[in-house]
């Protein structure tokens, strides 16, 4: 098995493990394929990690030509990285999106991490200045998604995301733009690193909208 037939070439023939990244190509056809398995309106690639910014977007895209059009999307699993989070954003803020449910969970790379894992920063030792924690900025990119009244989302699950609170901050500070999302009801922000100094940014920007469950 994975080997041509006898007579032909000896060389193996690598088969994508299941685990492997996705590259652009492969994301939109694990989108077909999802789609001809579940249909289309509840889209979930839990699990498939993607192959950088470029795969993010190729998975919005075919995710954006689907009818009917998807309004659920789950991308647990998916090492969404800050350019990712770029590209969801442009997804999240185009007029042909209809997502009300985004799923991030055990995105790190979308938080503080290390440069070159994506640890989340709870799992980082203190390995002193030549291996510093960063900030992954993904939170930025998707606060300018929520920093817009295009954006139909009504719920975010950020859970496992690797957030501190300088995301936490950029969240609160899109959340109580003027033409903030107007149909954000819910964010979820379990198993990161936020401390009362974001729990309260956060708090005081979700005052000013009448609410909104964390």
């Amino acid at each position: 098995e994975g080997m041509e037939p006898r007579g032909g070439s000896t060389q193996p023939t690598r088969r994508r493990k299941r685990g492997d990244p996705l590259t652009p190509a492969q994301a939109v056809e694990a989108v077909r394929a999802r789609v001809a398995a579940n249909g289309s309106e509840r889209l979930s690639l839990k699990g498939r990690t993607l192959d950088g910014p470029a795969a993010v977007r190729a998975a919005c895209d075919a995710i954006l030509a689907l009818h009917p059009p998807t309004v659920t999307l789950n991308l647990t699993g998916a090492e969404v990285c800050s350019g990712g989070a770029d590209a969801l954003a442009d997804f999240l803020m185009n007029e042909r999106c209809a997502v009300e449910e985004l799923c991030l969970v055990d995105n790190p790379r979308l938080g503080v991490h290390m440069a070159d894992t994506g640890v989340a920063a709870r799992d980082i030792p203190d390995r002193g200045e030549d291996e510093p924690v960063t900030d992954g900025g993904g939170t930025v990119a998707l606060a300018r998604a929520l920093a817009k009244n295009t954006t139909r989302l009504r719920r975010l699950n950020l859970g496992g995301c690797g957030l501190d609170d300088g995301a936490a901050e950029a969240l609160a500070a899109a959340l109580a733009a003027r033409d903030a999302s107007p149909s954000l009801e819910f964010i979820n922000l379990r198993s990161n690193d936020v401390s009362d100094r974001g729990v309260a940014a956060l708090a005081a920007a979700l005052s000013t909208r009448g609410g909104c469950p964390l």
